[in-house]
């Protein structure tokens, strides 16, 4: 938690030097609303704060987890077995 609280300080600290203008103009773009930001924080708290309360067995999100899992083996299984396909065809 100690390592997201560092990085979310460090991405603000970047955007606010980088855009200092664009943030202070009368004629702001949406890229910079504010919207995004706080959506970072919804997600740091849902993943960190509260990912007990969410995402163990037997609650609402359990499955989101497993899907991460299920989406790393399913391409990787993918790529292998080509891989092999290839490796008899050109024998």
């Amino acid at each position: 938690m100690l390592l997201g609280a560092i990085l979310n300080f460090v991405m603000m600290d970047s955007i606010i030097d980088n855009q200092h203008e664009i943030l202070l103009s009368v004629q702001r773009t949406n890229i910079w609303s504010g919207q995004q930001p706080q959506m970072y924080n919804s997600q740091a708290i849902g993943w960190g704060g509260v990912s007990h309360e969410l995402f163990s067995t037997g609650q609402r999100y359990q499955w989101v987890p497993w899907a991460y899992v299920l989406g790393l083996f399913v391409p990787t299984c993918s790529f292998l077995g080509h891989s092999q396909v290839l490796v008899k065809a050109s024998c």
